[in-house]
């Protein structure tokens, strides 16, 4: 019987490095466009889907090796899902408008999330993932915010509407601890299916699948 698929397998590297390529594209057209726009920068990568794409790309660029089922490399893998579900999620819910958008916002906010997403789905972790540790994922969206506040006030830009508290703190208070809360249940969702993937089709698993099955003697 054929083996599960594995990130060894040669159409696994070739997609996740399709999607890397993708993603850096999308990153270099948009940031062209905006910084033109903003006239920053800093403006650019202040936005935390620039920045968990930038971790996506990585983490496919280094999935295209194939090989490396370490402790660290599960972890990575686990928060770049979240930081994809998390802007993918934003988006939808709070930012998406009605208009025409550009290939690099349907990329950067539609199809890469998805990609992330269905990659922690078929391939399973080379370890079980603890679920305390994954609320240390949190941290990237809270520093996040607590950057963009702090910066705000100087360079008089938010990169969220939600964030801005032109109409008081109290309402940004608001977003961030419903965000916060919705983010601890999706980390806890993402370490739950990955550990049930993992037991499904895990190493153990992909060797007993892919072993012959034994003879039954003669009577």
């Amino acid at each position: 019987m054929a083996s599960t698929l594995t990130p060894s397998h040669a159409p696994v590297r070739l997609l996740r490095l399709a999607l890397a390529v993708l993603g850096a594209l999308a990153i270099y057209f948009d940031g062209r466009d905006q910084v033109s726009s903003l006239g920053s920068f800093v403006d650019f990568i202040s936005y935390f889907t620039i920045e968990s794409n930038v971790l996506a790309v990585v983490v496919f660029t280094i999935g295209s090796i194939g090989r490396d089922r370490r402790a660290w490399w599960d972890r990575l893998r686990g928060l770049s899902t979240f930081c994809m579900i998390v802007t993918g999620v934003v988006y939808a819910v709070l930012l998406a408008t009605s208009g025409p958008i550009s290939w690099t916002n349907v990329v950067l906010h539609r199809v890469l999330p998805v990609a992330v997403t269905l990659d922690w789905l078929a391939l399973p972790t080379g370890q079980r993932l603890g679920y305390r540790r994954s609320l240390l994922w949190l941290l990237a969206p809270l520093l996040f915010s607590a950057y963009s506040l702090i910066r705000g006030p100087f360079a008089h830009w938010y990169p969220y509407s939600f964030l801005n508290p032109g109409r008081g703190y109290a309402r940004v208070a608001t977003y961030c601890v419903v965000l916060a809360a919705a983010m601890a249940l999706l980390a806890l969702v993402i370490v739950l299916v990955g550990n049930a993937r993992r037991r499904l089709g895990g190493p153990v698993g992909a060797a007993a699948l892919s072993s012959p099955a034994p003879r039954s003697s003669a009577t």
